[in-house]
Formats: structure tokens, C-alpha cells, sequence
């Protein structure tokens, strides 16, 4: 996540965490006593809304403190040479400050010069972005409302596509600060190629297909989850006899077979195969994708 000043349009550098599931709230209204998700929503529409800019109040600015600070102080006399050397030199380290949070000192070198620091506060924007393209996605889509009466089931289709771009929610690169952390560090420097910004075309780093789809059966409180999950089988028209296939491999020819999707539909030890309309207009609770140049799923 950044935030950003709108008085003095400082961005913050960014804040990272670790998610191993993206969570998405679904908006909701209540009628007859059930949770309904609002008509038309789809999975691009509520990435969209995780990434809005939420407005803040009362945000405290560093560059905002800098300036207002400078403003209050007055030079002393130039006869009181040592306290006259001391601000001075204290004000152009404020000036200069690189103003970042980890690396100010301006506010005690201030309070050891017996100068007031004044500390500012503003109106702020802050977003949440997605940073490295990740080999596995997973979407939660929070189907669960909290309520004085107890836990209630979002009802409703949210639609959701086969292949996901997900260029228009990521963080340019020079907009990404690495974090601390050396692990990240060098997982960011890893995926740098999947780091783009929002305005970037498509990018083969960040489509992502489709591989499952979790579906839960059920109440808020209780229920039973299923899974469709997406396969890679040899096409059906490719069929040839078992005998040619050996006297081909035998006369060292190449065995290409084309490949078709097939989705089958996993509860417990039930599976079977399923139409893919089936799969998309499902109510789905979780949704695993994977990123196209990674190998596939087994």
C-alpha cells in the first residue's frame, strides 16, 4: 500500500505485506432477511474497488511538519554567535532532509536546538496495489456477513474470466520500494519483468489462466465446499489404434498429440466431468489462478 498528502502531494514509500490469499469483499444489500451481492458484479469490478483510492483524515505528513516547523522558527541575534551557528545549521538540514520516515532526525536535532517541531496533519489518499506477479493466485471472494445476529451467506453470481490480466492492479517498478526484508528483496529483483504499470498493455508475466474453482455448498455457519477443476487431456479426435501408435513410436516417428480442456467437478470421492458453462456460472468462493509462463499444474 502508498499514501499520499493531497495538500502537499507526498507519496509515502511503499508498505509491504505478504498475502497468501487475495480477499475481496463482495458488496451486498439484504432483502427478506438473505445477503444478495449486488446485480452485475464481476471480478475485475471488485480488483477494482480493493485498489480505490481511500480518502484519510488526520494523516500526519512529514513533509507538511517540515515546512510548518520552518515557518515558526525565527534566526536569533547574530551577537548569541553559537545559538545563531546552531539553528542555522539546523535549518539546512531541514531544508535538505530527505524527508523519509526511517532516516529523519530533523525533530530532535530541532528539540536539541530549543526549537518547536510541529508536527502537521492532512486529508490523505491511500491504495493498495499488487506487487510481483505470483505463480499461483488464489481469490477469495467473501461471501461471509457479519452481523449482531450471527454469520450470513453472500447469495449471488459474481462472474468471473478464464484468463485475468492483472497489469491494471500492479505497481510500476520505479513505484515499488523494496521492503527490509531480504527474502522479499530478492524476490522483488526475481520478478521485476512482472512489475508494471497500470497502464502497460498486456504482458505475458501477468495473464493468468484459470485452474479451479472452489465452490461452497451451504449456510454461513455450515455447509460442504466442491471444486471444478481445470485439466489439460489429448484430444478425442486424435484417437488411433494401440498397435499404430507402437509401430509408429517404433519407426521413430513424432508423437504429437493436440490437447483439449476439459473441467471435472470434484466433491469428496465424486468426480466427473462437467460442462464449462457449468463452471462459470457458478457462485464461486475461491478462484486459483496461474500465471501462463509458469509450468503447469499437476
Amino acid at each position: 500500500s502508498t499514501s499520499i498528502c493531497l495538500r502537499c502531494a507526498t507519496r509515502s514509500t511503499a508498505n509491504f505485506q505478504r498475502l497468501i490469499v487475495l480477499p475481496l469483499p463482495i458488496p451486498h444489500r439484504k432483502l427478506c432477511g438473505l445477503c444478495l451481492a449486488d446485480p452485475g458484479l464481476t471480478l475485475e469490478s471488485l480488483m477494482h474497488q480493493f485498489i480505490a483510492l481511500e480518502m484519510i483524515n488526520g494523516v500526519s505528513c512529514i513533509t507538511c511538519s517540515h515546512n510548518v516547523s520552518l515557518t515558526l522558527w525565527k534566526m536569533p541575534d547574530k551577537e548569541n554567535q553559537d545559538a545563531y551557528m546552531q539553528v542555522s545549521e539546523v535549518m539546512h538540514k531541514v531544508k535538505t532532509c530527505s524527508r523519509q520516515d526511517s532516516d529523519c532526525r530533523c525533530p530532535q536535532l530541532a528539540q536539541a536546538a530549543g526549537l518547536r517541531w510541529q508536527k502537521a496533519y492532512a486529508t490523505g489518499g491511500r491504495q493498495m496495489l499488487l506487487a510481483p506477479s505470483p505463480q499461483l493466485l488464489c481469490i477469495q471472494l467473501r461471501r461471509a456477513s457479519y452481523t449482531a445476529g450471527g454469520i450470513n451467506k453472500i447469495l449471488g453470481h459474481v462472474s468471473f474470466p478464464q484468463q485475468l490480466d492483472l497489469s491494471p492492479f500492479q505497481m510500476g517498478v520505479e513505484e515499488a520500494s523494496e521492503p527490509n526484508d531480504l527474502k522479499a528483496v530478492q524476490s522483488m529483483k526475481e520478478n521485476a519483468s512482472g512489475l508494471v504499470k497500470s497502464t502497460d498493455s498486456k504482458r505475458q508475466g501477468n495473464l493468468y489462466e484459470l485452474q479451479s474453482v472452489v465452490v461452497h455448498h451451504g449456510e454461513g455457519r455450515q455447509g460442504h465446499y466442491t471444486v471444478y477443476r481445470r485439466m489439460m487431456l489429448p484430444s478425442l479426435q486424435q484417437k488411433r489404434s494401440r498397435a499404430a501408435y507402437d509401430q509408429s513410436c517404433e519407426e521413430g516417428q513424432d508423437q504429437q498429440q493436440s490437447m483439449e480442456e476439459k473441467w471435472f467437478s470434484i466433491s469428496d470421492t465424486d468426480v466427473h466431468p462437467v460442462h464449462s458453462s457449468t463452471v462459470f456460472s457458478c457462485e464461486a468462493t475461491v478462484l486459483l489462478y496461474q500465471r501462463q509462463d509458469s509450468e503447469a499444474l499437476t
